[in-house]
């Protein structure tokens, strides 16, 4: 991955030869600790980065971590590392991000985040983003369209996609977006309104009953914590999917499309970096991920008895064997 501004000469490095005091981050995992979203987990990317930044766990720094997973209260979790006497929070998750607005007060805190941040409440804006928070979101609501297309294009026979809703979901645009992306490919959308992830099983029974034969997951942060639970339930009801986690593909989902993850979190070492260097979070602008990852699992659609266009095989950044 080529992140130049990262690593430009003069700026913070591995070369660091100035001592650094020893200080102390927490951070906050959306989903729980065997999670992984690619071929290197997502702790040990963090870590990796930091490291490569002049900031070793061990050495001068040390790494407090939390998972807040399905029934774990964010706030609860925050107060945790707070009572820690961190010096920074990362808050990797748009729950968390907001558990941390309300309970940090002045302690620096770099987020990522799926969604808008502006709109979450998060920031005043991207620019400025104001208090103690900043970091990096990855838009989700504007490629809903695409992650339909290219399901379409995947299975072009199905013509009743199933697509999961929770009645307070924050992909309110993502969901109508996606409505409009059927519309345009003459697909009908099966609308499943869940109240909350105990209702899953019952939801995909129900996707069969109503003659969907491939499913869209929104990216909801409640459906990202249980994302291995979905590529799993998907391939026994024997449904195509694809999710806006480039992540989904590694946990057995069919395909995934959307901002990637890895790029997230190693623009979240740098903000770490530049912050335990002295830099304020009101001053450091929020960036927006620009790296987007087409993810084909080809176990999962050989299980399924599905066989990629070669085109998309081709234009994917990421085939699972």
């Amino acid at each position: 991955m080529a992140l130049p501004a990262l690593f430009a000469p003069g700026g913070v490095s591995a070369q660091r030869t100035k001592a650094a005091a020893s200080r102390r981050i927490g951070v906050l995992w959306l989903g729980a600790a065997s999670t992984t979203f690619g071929p290197t987990s997502r702790e040990v990317l963090l870590r990796d980065t930091l490291r490569q930044l002049g900031w070793v766990e061990g050495r001068n720094l040390a790494v407090e971590t939390r998972y807040v997973g399905d029934g774990v209260d964010p706030v609860r979790s925050v107060q945790d590392l707070l009572a820690t006497r961190v010096d920074a929070l990362v808050a990797m998750g748009s729950p968390i991000a907001l558990a941390a607005r309300h309970v940090t007060g002045a302690l620096p805190v770099v987020f990522v985040v799926f969604g808008d941040p502006v709109e979450f409440g998060l920031i005043d804006s991207l620019a400025r983003p104001g208090g103690n928070l900043t970091g990096i979101y990855m838009p989700t609501a504007e490629h809903a369209g695409k992650r339909l297309a290219l399901l379409r294009d995947a299975v072009p026979a199905t013509t009743r996609i199933a697509v999961f809703n929770f009645a307070d979901s924050r992909a309110r645009v993502e969901a109508r977006n996606t409505q409009a992306a059927a519309q345009k490919l003459g697909v009908q959308l099966v609308e499943m309104n869940l109240n909350g992830l105990a209702d899953l099983d019952d939801a995909f029974l129900e996707c069969k009953r109503a003659g969907a034969t491939a499913l869209t997951v929104l990216t909801e942060p409640r459906t990202s914590v249980h994302l291995g639970r979905v590529a799993e339930m998907s391939l026994a009801h024997r449904l195509p999917s694809v999710a806006g986690y480039a992540g989904f593909a590694w946990l057995g989902g069919f395909m995934a499309y959307g901002a990637d993850g890895g790029e997230g979190i190693r623009r979240a070492a740098s903000f770490v970096a530049r912050i335990l260097d002295g830099a304020r979070p009101a001053d450091l602008p929020v960036e927006q991920s620009t790296r987007y990852v087409l993810a084909l699992n080809i176990k999962t659609a050989r299980t399924l008895g599905v066989r990629f266009p070669r085109a998309l095989v081709r234009y994917a950044n990421v085939v699972i064997s």
